[in-house]
């Protein structure tokens, strides 16, 4: 990586929480579009700074060069407001940064998948207290 240029990154982890529930119930179109509407998110994403990958169905990565590991809860909170309201489906995330969080491309991205996880467990925890 970059540290000895003063480069920092931070890699997002995002998860579409209830894609495979809304392609069985509601079919394959509609989990094309929501995908479509994913992809969208490339629109606020800086072309010369941040890069948008699919990981896995509904998992997707997004690396962005920030001056500060501070700067990514504003791109968070970016994400945050362009994906509201996916037709049934919810978004959780997670990121580390470099070199806060480690040197090692596979550390990072596992460090942001388990936020993602803890962010998703908390959501849950919440819907159930309040039924």
């Amino acid at each position: 990586m970059h540290q000895k240029l003063g480069i920092r990154y931070v890699v997002f982890f995002l998860g579409l929480d209830n894609f495979k529930q809304v392609n069985d119930t509601m079919g394959h179109e509609a989990g094309d579009r929501i995908l479509s509407e994913f992809g969208g998110l490339k629109s606020i994403l800086r072309k010369d700074k941040d890069k948008l990958v699919r990981y896995g169905g509904d998992e997707f990565l997004i690396f962005a060069e920030v001056s500060s590991c501070g700067e990514a809860i504003s791109i968070a909170h970016r994400i945050e407001n362009h994906l509201q309201g996916l037709n049934g489906t919810y978004l959780s995330m997670g990121f580390a940064c470099y070199p806060e969080d480690g040197h090692d491309l596979a550390q990072l991205i596992r460090l942001a998948d388990g936020r993602m996880y803890q962010m998703k467990r908390l959501w849950k925890d919440s819907i159930a207290q309040r039924l």
